[in-house]
């Protein structure tokens, strides 16, 4: 405290100077008070808002969409899985397809090109249908010799297993439609 000139008597002092500490000590009790207050006002409102969240993430509702969602991403997973089986699939056909193209001589012309997946009711060891794919090809050809010497042709490829081909391929006359389904040998590609 300050010096000051005080010409109150020393009895008026000592009792001027004990309201001052316990005006200052009054204060300080009432700083903590509120600070006690607030924190247990934050305290609180942060239980009560974790409680209905809680309440909220217990609901049946909430479990049946937890379900739902479970259900949806599995889905997709799945979905996903095939497309990148397709995807590497229609890679390893890439280059089978050149050399099917490559192989065609004077008189064809291939206007269809496709990748057929072909299940087989075969069941793998894990339990699944068989799939394999299968190349498709189409077109026209000028003569039957054309159509006959590209059969032949693609017969002669490494990776062939076989070439499906229907008697309509045979057909006599000129502008013969042609179609043949290439299986590849499961080792290959």
């Amino acid at each position: 405290m300050k010096d000051e000139i005080n010409l109150l008597p020393t009895v008026a002092k000592k009792t001027r100077i004990r309201h001052i500490y316990q005006h200052r000590v009054s204060r300080i009790y009432m700083m903590v008070v509120i600070g006690a207050v607030l924190v247990l006002a934050a305290y609180g409102s942060v239980y009560w808002v974790l409680y209905r969240i809680q309440k909220i993430l217990d609901s049946p509702q909430v479990a049946q969409s937890e379900t739902q969602v479970i259900d949806t991403v599995n889905k997709q997973n799945e979905f996903l899985r095939a497309i990148e089986a397709q995807v590497q699939e229609r890679e390893a056909w890439l280059p089978a397809t050149s050399q099917a193209l490559s192989r065609a001589p004077t008189g064809i012309t291939v206007t269809t090109v496709e990748l057929k997946k072909i299940t087989r009711n075969v069941v793998d060891p894990s339990g699944q249908l068989t799939i394999q794919y299968a190349l498709a090809l189409g077109g026209q050809a000028r003569s039957r010799a054309a159509v006959v010497e590209y059969e032949r042709a693609l017969q002669g490829l490494p990776w062939i297993d076989r070439v499906e081909a229907p008697l309509q391929n045979l057909a006599n006359g000129d502008n013969i439609s042609f179609s043949f389904t290439l299986f590849r040998k499961e080792a290959q590609l």
